[in-house]
Protein backbone atom coordinates (compact mmCIF):
# COMPACT_ATOMS: atom_id res chain seq x y z
CA UNK A 1 0.00 0.00 0.00
CA UNK A 2 1.27 3.02 -1.11
CA UNK A 3 0.68 7.12 0.06
CA UNK A 4 -1.64 7.43 -3.00
CA UNK A 5 -4.38 5.68 -0.51
CA UNK A 6 -3.39 8.66 1.89
CA UNK A 7 -4.09 11.25 -0.56
CA UNK A 8 -7.48 9.50 -2.14
CA UNK A 9 -8.90 9.91 1.42
CA UNK A 10 -8.20 13.59 1.83
CA UNK A 11 -9.35 14.43 -1.71
CA UNK A 12 -12.13 12.47 -1.01
CA UNK A 13 -12.94 14.03 2.34
CA UNK A 14 -13.02 17.58 0.63
CA UNK A 15 -15.60 16.47 -1.95
CA UNK A 16 -17.15 14.69 1.05
CA UNK A 17 -17.20 18.45 3.20
CA UNK A 18 -18.91 19.72 0.14
CA UNK A 19 -21.62 17.74 -0.33
CA UNK A 20 -22.37 17.26 3.59
CA UNK A 21 -22.79 20.93 4.20
CA UNK A 22 -26.20 21.66 2.79
CA UNK A 23 -27.40 18.49 5.38
CA UNK A 24 -25.13 19.36 8.26
CA UNK A 25 -24.91 23.45 8.19
CA UNK A 26 -27.81 24.76 6.87
CA UNK A 27 -30.84 21.88 7.15
CA UNK A 28 -30.33 20.92 10.41
CA UNK A 29 -29.81 24.49 11.67
CA UNK A 30 -32.39 25.48 10.10
CA UNK A 31 -34.53 22.77 11.96
CA UNK A 32 -33.18 23.88 15.56
CA UNK A 33 -32.79 27.46 15.51
CA UNK A 34 -35.79 29.38 13.75
CA UNK A 35 -34.32 32.65 12.93
CA UNK A 36 -32.29 30.47 10.26
CA UNK A 37 -32.93 29.94 6.72
CA UNK A 38 -35.20 26.62 6.60
CA UNK A 39 -34.08 23.50 4.45
CA UNK A 40 -35.70 21.13 2.27
CA UNK A 41 -35.58 17.68 3.89
CA UNK A 42 -35.39 15.77 0.83
CA UNK A 43 -32.39 17.38 -0.61
CA UNK A 44 -30.45 17.09 2.80
CA UNK A 45 -30.93 12.93 2.84
CA UNK A 46 -30.56 12.80 -0.93
CA UNK A 47 -26.92 14.57 -0.74
CA UNK A 48 -26.14 12.03 2.67
CA UNK A 49 -26.88 9.39 0.54
CA UNK A 50 -24.39 10.60 -1.78
CA UNK A 51 -21.78 10.79 0.56
CA UNK A 52 -22.36 7.15 1.87
CA UNK A 53 -21.68 6.34 -2.27
CA UNK A 54 -18.87 8.93 -2.05
CA UNK A 55 -17.13 6.70 0.96
CA UNK A 56 -17.39 3.68 -1.51
CA UNK A 57 -16.01 5.20 -3.91
CA UNK A 58 -13.62 6.51 -1.92
CA UNK A 59 -12.39 2.78 -1.36
CA UNK A 60 -12.78 1.53 -4.44
CA UNK A 61 -10.48 4.29 -5.94
CA UNK A 62 -7.84 3.75 -3.13
CA UNK A 63 -7.56 0.33 -3.68
CA UNK A 64 -7.19 0.08 -7.44
CA UNK A 65 -4.22 3.06 -6.87
CA UNK A 66 -2.66 1.71 -3.81
CA UNK A 67 -0.34 -0.71 -5.20
CA UNK A 68 -2.34 -3.50 -3.01
CA UNK A 69 -1.35 -7.08 -3.08
CA UNK A 70 -4.87 -9.26 -3.12
CA UNK A 71 -8.44 -8.35 -2.02
CA UNK A 72 -7.59 -8.19 2.12
CA UNK A 73 -5.07 -5.72 1.21
CA UNK A 74 -7.21 -3.80 -0.97
CA UNK A 75 -10.21 -3.81 1.71
CA UNK A 76 -7.68 -2.33 4.13
CA UNK A 77 -6.39 0.44 1.94
CA UNK A 78 -10.49 1.14 1.21
CA UNK A 79 -10.58 0.97 5.12
CA UNK A 80 -8.19 3.52 5.66
CA UNK A 81 -8.82 6.20 2.95
CA UNK A 82 -12.67 5.77 3.88
CA UNK A 83 -11.80 6.61 7.77
CA UNK A 84 -9.78 9.55 6.49
CA UNK A 85 -12.38 11.25 4.27
CA UNK A 86 -14.86 10.67 7.16
CA UNK A 87 -13.42 12.25 9.75
CA UNK A 88 -12.34 15.46 7.97
CA UNK A 89 -16.49 15.87 6.94
CA UNK A 90 -16.67 15.11 10.67
CA UNK A 91 -14.57 17.19 12.15
CA UNK A 92 -15.63 19.95 9.27
CA UNK A 93 -19.32 19.42 9.66
CA UNK A 94 -20.38 16.53 12.25
CA UNK A 95 -19.10 17.43 15.19
CA UNK A 96 -20.78 20.54 15.51
CA UNK A 97 -23.46 19.06 13.80
CA UNK A 98 -23.82 16.47 16.44
CA UNK A 99 -23.44 19.42 19.16
CA UNK A 100 -26.40 21.47 17.49
CA UNK A 101 -28.77 18.74 17.79
CA UNK A 102 -28.08 17.81 21.33
CA UNK A 103 -27.86 21.20 22.66
CA UNK A 104 -31.60 21.82 20.04
CA UNK A 105 -33.55 22.27 23.22
CA UNK A 106 -31.87 25.63 24.88
CA UNK A 107 -31.16 26.83 21.42
CA UNK A 108 -34.72 26.64 20.21
CA UNK A 109 -35.57 28.25 23.60
CA UNK A 110 -33.31 30.91 23.03
CA UNK A 111 -31.92 33.46 25.28
CA UNK A 112 -34.75 34.71 27.25
CA UNK A 113 -35.77 34.17 31.13
CA UNK A 114 -36.74 30.88 32.41
CA UNK A 115 -39.89 30.59 35.03
CA UNK A 116 -37.81 28.54 37.73
CA UNK A 117 -34.35 27.29 39.13
CA UNK A 118 -35.68 23.87 38.75
CA UNK A 119 -36.64 24.64 34.71
CA UNK A 120 -33.34 26.18 34.05
CA UNK A 121 -31.37 23.44 35.94
CA UNK A 122 -33.22 20.61 33.65
CA UNK A 123 -32.57 22.73 30.70
CA UNK A 124 -28.91 22.62 31.42
CA UNK A 125 -28.95 19.01 32.38
CA UNK A 126 -30.60 17.70 29.65
CA UNK A 127 -28.62 20.07 27.44
CA UNK A 128 -25.23 18.51 28.87
CA UNK A 129 -26.54 14.85 28.90
CA UNK A 130 -27.69 15.04 25.42
CA UNK A 131 -25.19 16.89 23.74
CA UNK A 132 -22.56 14.22 25.07
CA UNK A 133 -24.81 11.33 23.84
CA UNK A 134 -25.22 12.82 20.82
CA UNK A 135 -21.76 14.02 20.01
CA UNK A 136 -20.30 10.70 20.77
CA UNK A 137 -22.43 8.40 18.54
CA UNK A 138 -21.70 10.91 15.77
CA UNK A 139 -17.78 10.48 16.13
CA UNK A 140 -18.34 6.71 16.58
CA UNK A 141 -20.95 6.15 13.55
CA UNK A 142 -18.64 8.00 11.75
CA UNK A 143 -15.91 5.66 12.31
CA UNK A 144 -17.43 2.88 12.13
CA UNK A 145 -19.30 3.79 8.52
CA UNK A 146 -16.02 5.51 7.07
CA UNK A 147 -13.96 2.03 7.94
CA UNK A 148 -16.57 -0.48 6.78
CA UNK A 149 -17.85 1.52 3.35
CA UNK A 150 -14.45 1.56 2.49
CA UNK A 151 -13.08 -1.51 3.43
CA UNK A 152 -16.52 -2.63 1.31
CA UNK A 153 -15.59 -0.32 -1.76
CA UNK A 154 -11.67 -1.61 -1.70
CA UNK A 155 -13.16 -5.51 -1.44
CA UNK A 156 -15.52 -4.87 -4.43
CA UNK A 157 -12.84 -2.76 -6.47
CA UNK A 158 -9.79 -5.33 -5.55
CA UNK A 159 -6.17 -4.72 -6.01
CA UNK A 160 -4.53 -2.48 -8.30
CA UNK A 161 -1.51 -0.51 -8.92
CA UNK A 162 2.30 0.11 -8.99
CA UNK A 163 3.51 -2.25 -6.39
CA UNK A 164 4.18 -0.23 -3.12
CA UNK A 165 7.54 0.22 -1.32
CA UNK A 166 7.34 -1.77 1.83
CA UNK A 167 7.39 0.52 5.33
CA UNK A 168 7.36 -1.43 7.92
CA UNK A 169 8.92 1.15 10.03
CA UNK A 170 5.50 3.25 10.40
CA UNK A 171 3.83 0.66 12.30
CA UNK A 172 5.72 1.21 15.77
CA UNK A 173 6.14 4.75 15.08
CA UNK A 174 2.29 5.15 14.56
CA UNK A 175 1.15 2.70 17.43
CA UNK A 176 3.22 4.42 20.03
CA UNK A 177 1.68 7.53 18.86
CA UNK A 178 -1.84 6.43 18.86
CA UNK A 179 -1.39 4.81 22.51
CA UNK A 180 0.53 7.51 23.92
CA UNK A 181 -2.02 10.33 22.95
CA UNK A 182 -5.01 8.16 23.61
CA UNK A 183 -3.65 7.03 27.04
CA UNK A 184 -3.29 10.83 27.86
CA UNK A 185 -7.04 11.63 26.62
CA UNK A 186 -8.38 8.93 29.00
CA UNK A 187 -6.90 10.16 31.97
CA UNK A 188 -7.93 13.57 31.24
CA UNK A 189 -11.35 12.32 30.51
CA UNK A 190 -11.88 10.33 33.76
CA UNK A 191 -10.77 13.66 35.43
CA UNK A 192 -13.20 15.58 33.64
CA UNK A 193 -16.15 13.45 33.39
CA UNK A 194 -16.29 11.80 37.08
CA UNK A 195 -16.68 15.49 38.17
CA UNK A 196 -19.50 15.67 35.48
CA UNK A 197 -21.69 13.43 35.64
CA UNK A 198 -22.28 13.74 39.36
CA UNK A 199 -23.28 16.91 38.85
CA UNK A 200 -25.19 16.95 35.66
CA UNK A 201 -27.35 14.08 37.61
CA UNK A 202 -27.49 16.34 41.08
CA UNK A 203 -28.69 19.08 38.66
CA UNK A 204 -31.83 16.86 37.03
CA UNK A 205 -32.59 15.20 40.46
CA UNK A 206 -33.06 18.38 41.78
CA UNK A 207 -35.00 20.17 38.83
CA UNK A 208 -37.42 16.90 39.06
CA UNK A 209 -37.21 16.36 35.43
CA UNK A 210 -35.55 12.84 33.24
CA UNK A 211 -32.72 13.51 31.16
CA UNK A 212 -31.85 11.44 28.41
CA UNK A 213 -28.91 9.56 29.48
CA UNK A 214 -28.60 9.42 33.59
CA UNK A 215 -24.40 11.30 34.98
CA UNK A 216 -23.33 7.33 35.42
CA UNK A 217 -24.24 7.05 31.86
CA UNK A 218 -22.42 9.92 31.11
CA UNK A 219 -19.50 8.79 32.48
CA UNK A 220 -19.91 5.53 31.02
CA UNK A 221 -20.36 6.76 27.34
CA UNK A 222 -17.51 9.47 28.05
CA UNK A 223 -14.70 7.21 29.59
CA UNK A 224 -15.45 3.67 27.59
CA UNK A 225 -15.15 6.10 24.36
CA UNK A 226 -11.83 7.44 25.27
CA UNK A 227 -10.76 3.60 26.83
CA UNK A 228 -11.84 2.38 23.30
CA UNK A 229 -9.48 4.86 21.54
CA UNK A 230 -6.78 3.22 23.48
CA UNK A 231 -7.73 -0.40 23.13
CA UNK A 232 -7.96 -0.05 19.55
CA UNK A 233 -4.28 1.83 19.41
CA UNK A 234 -2.75 -1.13 21.71
CA UNK A 235 -4.24 -3.66 19.21
CA UNK A 236 -2.44 -1.99 16.48
CA UNK A 237 0.31 -1.92 18.46
CA UNK A 238 -0.20 -6.08 19.28
CA UNK A 239 0.00 -6.76 15.87
CA UNK A 240 2.61 -4.45 14.47
CA UNK A 241 4.96 -6.34 17.24
CA UNK A 242 3.85 -9.29 15.72
CA UNK A 243 3.93 -8.65 12.05
CA UNK A 244 7.33 -7.53 12.77
CA UNK A 245 8.53 -10.21 15.18
CA UNK A 246 10.49 -11.98 12.43
CA UNK A 247 11.93 -8.99 10.73
CA UNK A 248 15.65 -9.90 9.59
CA UNK A 249 16.77 -6.17 10.00
CA UNK A 250 18.35 -5.59 13.29
CA UNK A 251 17.92 -1.68 13.30
CA UNK A 252 13.73 -2.71 12.28
CA UNK A 253 13.93 -5.43 15.47
CA UNK A 254 15.36 -2.82 18.11
CA UNK A 255 13.05 0.08 17.09
CA UNK A 256 10.07 -2.52 17.25
CA UNK A 257 11.29 -4.14 20.80
CA UNK A 258 11.83 -0.12 22.07
CA UNK A 259 7.96 0.70 20.72
CA UNK A 260 6.66 -2.63 21.82
CA UNK A 261 7.61 -2.49 25.39
CA UNK A 262 6.76 1.28 25.83
CA UNK A 263 3.11 0.41 24.23
CA UNK A 264 2.63 -1.94 26.31
CA UNK A 265 4.14 -0.15 29.33
CA UNK A 266 1.64 3.14 29.21
CA UNK A 267 -1.92 1.68 29.81
CA UNK A 268 -0.45 -0.56 32.64
CA UNK A 269 1.29 2.91 33.86
CA UNK A 270 -2.35 4.03 33.32
CA UNK A 271 -4.63 2.09 35.22
CA UNK A 272 -1.90 2.54 38.09
CA UNK A 273 -2.67 6.46 37.85
CA UNK A 274 -6.51 6.00 37.29
CA UNK A 275 -6.66 4.14 40.56
CA UNK A 276 -4.84 7.05 42.46
CA UNK A 277 -6.61 9.95 40.80
CA UNK A 278 -10.35 8.51 40.47
CA UNK A 279 -10.53 5.42 42.64
CA UNK A 280 -13.99 5.39 43.10
CA UNK A 281 -15.02 5.32 39.93
CA UNK A 282 -12.45 3.13 38.76
CA UNK A 283 -14.94 0.20 40.25
CA UNK A 284 -17.80 0.97 38.32
CA UNK A 285 -18.30 -2.27 36.24
CA UNK A 286 -17.81 -0.89 32.88
CA UNK A 287 -14.20 0.35 34.09
CA UNK A 288 -12.85 -2.81 35.24
CA UNK A 289 -13.86 -4.92 32.06
CA UNK A 290 -12.06 -2.07 30.09
CA UNK A 291 -8.80 -2.11 32.24
CA UNK A 292 -8.48 -5.73 32.16
CA UNK A 293 -8.99 -6.38 28.57
CA UNK A 294 -6.11 -3.64 27.87
CA UNK A 295 -4.34 -4.91 30.53
CA UNK A 296 -4.78 -8.09 28.99
CA UNK A 297 -3.08 -6.45 25.82
CA UNK A 298 -0.80 -5.27 27.37
CA UNK A 299 0.83 -8.32 28.46
CA UNK A 300 0.82 -9.74 25.04
CA UNK A 301 2.21 -6.55 23.82
CA UNK A 302 5.24 -7.26 25.89
CA UNK A 303 5.96 -10.53 25.79
CA UNK A 304 6.50 -9.95 22.13
CA UNK A 305 8.72 -6.72 22.74
CA UNK A 306 10.78 -8.95 25.23
CA UNK A 307 11.51 -12.09 22.45
CA UNK A 308 12.20 -9.52 20.06
CA UNK A 309 14.92 -7.05 22.49
CA UNK A 310 16.30 -10.65 23.08
CA UNK A 311 16.78 -11.77 19.54
CA UNK A 312 18.03 -8.52 18.38
CA UNK A 313 21.01 -8.63 16.61
CA UNK A 314 24.17 -6.10 16.20
CA UNK A 315 22.80 -2.36 15.16
CA UNK A 316 24.27 -0.67 12.01
CA UNK A 317 23.49 3.15 10.64
CA UNK A 318 22.16 3.03 7.13
CA UNK A 319 20.63 5.69 4.75
CA UNK A 320 17.32 6.88 5.56
CA UNK A 321 14.54 6.93 3.37
CA UNK A 322 12.87 11.11 3.56
CA UNK A 323 10.04 10.41 1.86
CA UNK A 324 8.87 7.44 4.94
CA UNK A 325 10.02 10.37 7.47
CA UNK A 326 7.98 13.12 5.53
CA UNK A 327 5.00 10.44 5.93
CA UNK A 328 5.51 9.52 9.34
CA UNK A 329 5.38 12.82 10.35
CA UNK A 330 2.02 13.58 8.51
CA UNK A 331 0.48 10.52 10.02
CA UNK A 332 1.55 11.00 13.71
CA UNK A 333 -0.19 14.25 13.03
CA UNK A 334 -2.72 13.01 12.10
CA UNK A 335 -2.91 10.36 14.55
CA UNK A 336 -2.60 13.13 17.42
CA UNK A 337 -5.45 14.95 15.86
CA UNK A 338 -7.92 12.90 15.02
CA UNK A 339 -7.82 10.71 18.50
CA UNK A 340 -7.43 13.52 20.53
CA UNK A 341 -10.86 15.06 18.97
CA UNK A 342 -12.70 11.64 19.20
CA UNK A 343 -11.69 11.08 22.67
CA UNK A 344 -12.15 15.06 24.38
CA UNK A 345 -12.24 17.85 21.92
CA UNK A 346 -15.17 17.37 19.71
CA UNK A 347 -17.84 17.26 23.08
CA UNK A 348 -15.71 20.10 24.97
CA UNK A 349 -16.02 22.61 22.14
CA UNK A 350 -20.09 21.48 21.73
CA UNK A 351 -20.56 22.31 25.58
CA UNK A 352 -17.89 25.22 25.89
CA UNK A 353 -19.70 26.98 22.84
CA UNK A 354 -23.22 26.21 22.66
CA UNK A 355 -24.16 25.72 26.22
CA UNK A 356 -22.14 27.46 28.49
CA UNK A 357 -22.67 31.32 26.84
CA UNK A 358 -26.62 30.55 27.70
CA UNK A 359 -26.28 29.89 31.21
CA UNK A 360 -25.84 33.63 32.48
CA UNK A 361 -29.14 34.55 30.70
CA UNK A 362 -31.41 31.36 31.66
CA UNK A 363 -30.29 31.44 34.94
CA UNK A 364 -32.27 34.38 35.11
CA UNK A 365 -35.85 34.56 35.77
CA UNK A 366 -36.83 38.61 35.14
CA UNK A 367 -37.19 39.47 31.81
CA UNK A 368 -35.33 42.90 31.50
CA UNK A 369 -32.02 41.24 33.42
CA UNK A 370 -32.03 38.24 30.77
CA UNK A 371 -32.60 41.19 27.98
CA UNK A 372 -29.25 42.42 29.55
CA UNK A 373 -27.55 39.32 29.72
CA UNK A 374 -28.43 38.16 26.35
CA UNK A 375 -27.19 41.41 24.67
CA UNK A 376 -23.87 40.50 25.86
CA UNK A 377 -23.72 37.73 22.85
CA UNK A 378 -23.14 39.58 19.89
CA UNK A 379 -25.49 38.11 17.13
CA UNK A 380 -27.33 36.16 19.65
CA UNK A 381 -27.64 31.94 19.00
CA UNK A 382 -27.50 32.08 15.49
CA UNK A 383 -23.71 33.67 15.99
CA UNK A 384 -23.08 30.85 18.66
CA UNK A 385 -24.24 27.93 16.40
CA UNK A 386 -21.97 29.25 13.56
CA UNK A 387 -18.67 30.09 15.85
CA UNK A 388 -19.36 26.44 17.02
CA UNK A 389 -19.19 25.37 13.27
CA UNK A 390 -16.16 27.31 12.77
CA UNK A 391 -14.43 26.11 15.84
CA UNK A 392 -14.98 22.98 14.80
CA UNK A 393 -13.10 23.59 11.54
CA UNK A 394 -10.60 25.63 12.84
CA UNK A 395 -9.34 22.32 14.64
CA UNK A 396 -9.44 20.18 11.24
CA UNK A 397 -7.31 23.24 9.92
CA UNK A 398 -4.88 23.66 12.81
CA UNK A 399 -4.54 20.06 12.43
CA UNK A 400 -3.92 20.50 8.87
CA UNK A 401 -0.81 22.96 9.21
CA UNK A 402 0.65 20.76 11.66
CA UNK A 403 0.85 17.69 9.29
CA UNK A 404 2.43 19.62 7.05
CA UNK A 405 4.63 21.27 9.48
CA UNK A 406 5.15 17.31 10.65
CA UNK A 407 6.26 16.07 7.17
CA UNK A 408 8.12 19.00 6.58
CA UNK A 409 10.07 18.75 9.79
CA UNK A 410 10.62 14.81 9.06
CA UNK A 411 11.83 15.74 5.50
CA UNK A 412 14.37 17.53 7.25
CA UNK A 413 15.42 15.36 10.02
CA UNK A 414 15.91 12.42 6.98
CA UNK A 415 17.99 15.31 4.76
CA UNK A 416 20.16 16.06 7.72
CA UNK A 417 20.75 12.54 9.11
CA UNK A 418 21.50 11.43 5.55
CA UNK A 419 24.38 14.28 5.15
CA UNK A 420 25.60 13.31 8.63
CA UNK A 421 25.88 9.27 7.67
CA UNK A 422 27.25 10.15 4.26
CA UNK A 423 29.79 12.70 6.21
CA UNK A 424 30.66 10.42 8.58
CA UNK A 425 31.60 7.89 5.62
CA UNK A 426 34.51 10.14 4.15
Amino acid sequence: MNARVYGVGTAAGIVLIAVLNYPFNIYLLGAVVPSLPQGQASLAWGLIVIGVLIVLITGAVAARMGGTSDRRDAAIAGAIAGLIAAMCAEMMLGGAAAGVWGSREILAFGLKHTQSDSQFLGMIAEAVASTHLWTYTSLWITVGAGVALGALGGAVAGNGGAPAPQRPELLPTLSLAGVLTSALTLVVAVVIFTLLGPSVQRAANESGRAISISGEMLNAIAILSNYAMLIVWQIFGWWSARRLQTTESPALRVTMAAAAMVTGAIPILTVIFLIFIASQAFFAWWMIVSAILSLAISAFTLRIGWHIRRDGGTVTAGRISIGTMALIGALVSGIIMATSYISAVAVSLNIVLLIIPMIATLATHDAVKAAEEAAKILGGVPLLVQSNFATHAGVLFVGIGTTLFLALLGTLFGWAMNRWLAARKQ
